[in-house]
C-alpha cells in the first residue's frame, strides 16, 4: 500500500493506516471498524466484502460519504502487474451544485407541468425546436409538433399574423401579445424573444377567462340600464370626493352629460348647488363612521332653474377588504309628494269647514223654516190692506234670500245637491256683476254682455259658483290689472257636431264665456287644468280646486267646458249648457202647489227642534189634520204602536237623535205595514239611501218650505 500526503488528509485521523506494507483490505478493516465510513456502520463486514469486490473489479467513480459531511470520488485503475490504482477526490461542492441544479429543474418540470399554457420554442422563421403541453389538443392531428413550420399548425391569415408578431418580438425586442380563436376556442400568444433569433411563445386557452369577462360586462351594462331607468338620482364618489358614477336622471337633472362627471369633485351647476356644504358634511360623516347618513330635506336647483325639494340617502362603498372607499348616495325628489301633502292637509280642513258649514246652515234653515211660516200664517190672518201686510212681505222676502244663502253653504259643504229649476243665465250673470267687481279688485275692468235669454235646467247657486270659479282664476292670471269679459249666447248643435264631439247632444245650449287678458296657459298644461288640485300657484296661493269643482258642475248639468288660450294674450273659457224647453214662470206655474184640506187623517211628525215641530203640527192642523208627535225617532216608533192602525201618514225629520228618520222607518216596516213617509230635510237627498227613495210611498220636502209646499206635500203623500 502506497500513498501520497493527499490521500492521508482526508482523513487525517487515521493517518496512522497509511503504512506502507499494509493490505487494502487490512486498512479499510481498520478504518471502518473506526467509524470513518457512516454507511458501514453496524455491517463492517459485508461493507468490506463489497467494497474489495469494487476493488478487484473497478466499473467507474465512486462517492463516498464521510463522517464529517464531504463527499470523495474515488476513481480505481487496474494496473498491468495486477495493481490498483486509486484517485480520490473531494467533490462536496460538486455534488452540492449538482443537487441544487436537480432540484431547480424538478421544480420546473413540476411548474411546467402545472401551467396550463403551451410553451412552443420557434426559431425566427416559424420552424418549431421545442413543444410542451399540458393537454394534448392545442393542434390536433399536427402531431408530431417539433419541426413543423406555424403555416402547417395555424390557419390563414392567423399564420401570418403570429409571423409578423414574431418579427415584432425580435425587431423591438419586447413581448408581444396576440389574441386569436382557434377550433372555436379563445387564446392568446406572449411571444418572448430569445438569443439567436429565437422566440419562446406561451399559449393560452382564454375562452373561460372571455366568458366570464362577457358575463361581467352583460351584468355591468344590466346593472347600469337599471340604474339608469330608476328615476331617482344615484352617483357614486370616491374617498376623495370625485364621482365614479352619475346615473342617466341626475346627469339629466343638472343639465350635463354623465361623462362630465366622472372624476371631478363637483360641476359648476353643483358648486351653485344650494347645499353643497351640507352635502360635503354628510359624505365625510360617512366615510368617517362607515354609517349611512339621511338628510331628509335639501333644496337643489334644476336644469331649468328651478328650485325643487329632495331627500336624498349616503350609503358607506366598501372595498374588498371591508375598508370604506367611497359614498354612494341615492336622492328622490318630494317636491310633489310635500305639495299633495299641503294640498290634502288643506283638503281635510276644507272638510272640516265644510262640515260646520253644513252644521250651521241646517241649523239657520230649521230657524229661517220658522221664521218663513209663523210669517205666513201672520200673512193669512192679517187683512190684504192691513199696513202691516207689507211689513209681512219683507220678512217673507227676506227668509227667502236666507234660505238662498243656506243653500249657498250647503253647496259649498257638498251637502246639496243639485236642484232642477229653470235657471235664466242673464239674469244670473248681471246679478253677479257688483259682486265680480269686488271680488277680482279695482285693477280689473268687468266687461258684462248677454244675449238673447235661453233659460237652462240647473242649480243657479252651483252655476253662479261657476262663474265666481272661473272669475277668480282670471284675476290670478292678471296680475297687473287686465279686462275681464263675461258673455252670455246660445250655439245650436248640429247632429254632425253632436257625432263629432262626445259630450255634445243636437239642439239648443246656452253658452257662458269667461275670458281674461291674462298671461295666457301653456299648451302642455291645458290638458291638466281641471285635475284636482292641479295648480301653478305657489303652495300658499291656491288648492287647485277651483277649475276642477267648474268641471264637476257643468257635468253634473250634463254640459262641457272648453278652454282656449295663447300666451301673452289670454285665455277664454266656454261653458255649454243644453237649453230647457221651459221658462221660469212657466216652471214655477206648474210647480206651485194648490192647497188641499184634510180629509180627517191622521198624521205623525217626528222633529228634533222643538219650535219647528210646534210649527208643523200648527200648520198640519190648521188644514184639519189630527197630529201626534215625537222629537226623535225611537219616540216616534212608541208613539206609533201606542197608536197603531191610526196613523195615516208619517212625517219624519232625516236627521234626529237616538234614531234617524231613515232608521225609524225602517224599524217600523219590520214590525208589519206602514203609512206612507214624508221625508224632510235642510241637507240633500244624499242623506238618504238611492235605495230608500225608490220605494213606492217615500217623499222628500226639502227645508225651507212654505206651509202651501207643506200642504201641497202631505196630500200628494196621502193619495
Amino acid at each position: 500500500m502506497l500513498s501520497n500526503a493527499s490521500r492521508q488528509q482526508p482523513r487525517p485521523k487515521w493517518a496512522y493506516t497509511y503504512r506502507e506494507g499494509l493490505t487494502f483490505e487490512d486498512i479499510y478493516r481498520e478504518q471502518a471498524q473506526d467509524g470513518a465510513f457512516p454507511d458501514a456502520l453496524g455491517r463492517e463486514e459485508q461493507w468490506l466484502a463489497e467494497r474489495l469486490e469494487r476493488h478487484r473489479n473497478p466499473a467507474g467513480p465512486v462517492d463516498q460519504q464521510l463522517s464529517d459531511g464531504r463527499v470523495i470520488r474515488v476513481y480505481e485503475f487496474r494496473t498491468a502487474d495486477g495493481g490498483t490504482i486509486t484517485v480520490r477526490r473531494d467533490v462536496t461542492q460538486e455534488v452540492a451544485t449538482d443537487r441544487q441544479l436537480q432540484e431547480a429543474r424538478r421544480r420546473q418540470e413540476a411548474l411546467l407541468t402545472a401551467l396550463p399554457d403551451a410553451l412552443l420554442e420557434m426559431r425566427r422563421d416559424g420552424t418549431v425546436i421545442g413543444f410542451r403541453a399540458a393537454e394534448p389538443t392545442w393542434f390536433p392531428g399536427a402531431e408530431p409538433v417539433v419541426g413543423k413550420r406555424i403555416q402547417e399548425l395555424l390557419p390563414e391569415p392567423l399564420a401570418a399574423q403570429m409571423h409578423a408578431a414574431i418579427d415584432s418580438a425580435h425587431a423591438e425586442q419586447r413581448v408581444r401579445q396576440v389574441e386569436f380563436a382557434l377550433d372555436g376556442r379563445h387564446c392568446e400568444a406572449r411571444l418572448v424573444p430569445l438569443q439567436d433569433e429565437e422566440v419562446l411563445a406561451i399559449l393560452r386557452d382564454v375562452t373561460a377567462r372571455k366568458e366570464s369577462e362577457r358575463a361581467a360586462d352583460a351584468q355591468r351594462r344590466l346593472l347600469a340600464q337599471v340604474l339608469d331607468a330608476l328615476p331617482f338620482w344615484i352617483s357614486v364618489k370616491d374617498h376623495e370626493g370625485r364621482y365614479q358614477f352619475v346615473n342617466h336622471a341626475m346627469a339629466e337633472g343638472y343639465g350635463q352629460p354623465a361623462a362630465a362627471f366622472l372624476g371631478q369633485l363637483a360641476l359648476v351647476s353643483i358648486e351653485l348647488h344650494p347645499e353643497r356644504n351640507r352635502m360635503a358634511e354628510l359624505d365625510g360623516q360617512v366615510l368617517a363612521t362607515g354609517a349611512p347618513a339621511e338628510l331628509a330635506e335639501y333644496e337643489v336647483r334644476d336644469a331649468e332653474g328651478a328650485t325643487r325639494i329632495r331627500r336624498i340617502c349616503k350609503f358607506p362603498l366598501r372595498d374588498g377588504e371591508g375598508a370604506v372607499s367611497g359614498v354612494v348616495s341615492w336622492s328622490e325628489d318630494i317636491t310633489d309628494r310635500l305639495q299633495a301633502e299641503q294640498e290634502l292637509r288643506q283638503a281635510h280642513k276644507m272638510e272640516a269647514v265644510g262640515l260646520l258649514t253644513s252644521g250651521l246652515a241646517h241649523e239657520f234653515n230649521n230657524l229661517l223654516q220658522i221664521i218663513q211660516g209663523y210669517g205666513q200664517i201672520a200673512a193669512r190672518d192679517v187683512p190684504e190692506d192691513s199696513p202691516v201686510q207689507a211689513h209681512l212681505r219683507q220678512v217673507t222676502d227676506a227668509t227667502g234670500r236666507a234660505a238662498d244663502l243656506a243653500r249657498k253653504l250647503l253647496a259649498f259643504s257638498r251637502s246639496h245637491t243639485a236642484r232642477q229649476d229653470v235657471v235664466d243665465l242673464n239674469a244670473l250673470v248681471v246679478g253677479m256683476g257688483k259682486m265680480l267687481r269686488v271680488a277680482v279688485g279695482e285693477r280689473i275692468e268687468v266687461e258684462v254682455q248677454t244675449h238673447a235669454s235661453v233659460p237652462v235646467e240647473g242649480d243657479a247657486g252651483m252655476l253662479e259658483q261657476v262663474v265666481l270659479n272661473l272669475a277668480l282664476n282670471a284675476r290670478d292670471a292678471m296680475p297687473l290689472g287686465g279686462t275681464l269679459s263675461i258673455r252670455t249666447g246660445e250655439f245650436d248643435a248640429s247632429e254632425s257636431f253632436a257625432a263629432a264631439h262626445g259630450w255634445a247632444r243636437a239642439g239648443r245650449c246656452a253658452t257662458l264665456t269667461v275670458a281674461d287678458t291674462g298671461v295666457g296657459v301653456p299648451l302642455e298644461l291645458r290638458e291638466r287644468i281641471f285635475e284636482p288640485f292641479f295648480t301653478t300657484k305657489g303652495a300658499d296661493a291656491g288648492t287647485g280646486l277651483g277649475l276642477s269643482t267648474v268641471f264637476g258642475i257643468v257635468e253634473q248639468h250634463h254640459g262641457h267646458v272648453a278652454v282656449d288660450s295663447e300666451l301673452g294674450v289670454g285665455t277664454t273659457f266656454t261653458v255649454y249648457l243644453p237649453a230647457t224647453l221651459h221658462d221660469k214662470a212657466e216652471r214655477e206655474a206648474t210647480s206651485a202647489p194648490a192647497p188641499a184640506a184634510a180629509r180627517g187623517e191622521t198624521v205623525l211628525v217626528a222633529e228634533n227642534a222643538p219650535d219647528l215641530l210646534e210649527l208643523v203640527t200648527t200648520l198640519l192642523e190648521d188644514q184639519g189634520y189630527t197630529v201626534l208627535t215625537a222629537q226623535d225617532g225611537r219616540e216616534a216608533c212608541e208613539v206609533f204602536a201606542a197608536h197603531k192602525g191610526e196613523v195615516d201618514l208619517l212625517v219624519f225629520d232625516v236627521i234626529m237623535p237616538k234614531a234617524t228618520g231613515p232608521e225609524a222607518w225602517e224599524l217600523l216596516q219590520e214590525q208589519g205595514a206602514v203609512p206612507p213617509v214624508l221625508f224632510i230635510t235642510g241637507y240633500s237627498a244624499d242623506a238618504l239611501s238611492a235605495g230608500t227613495l225608490q220605494k213606492d210611498r217615500v217623499h222628500l220636502l226639502r227645508k225651507p218650505f212654505s206651509p202651501d209646499q207643506l200642504q201641497a206635500a202631505v196630500r200628494e203623500a196621502l193619495d
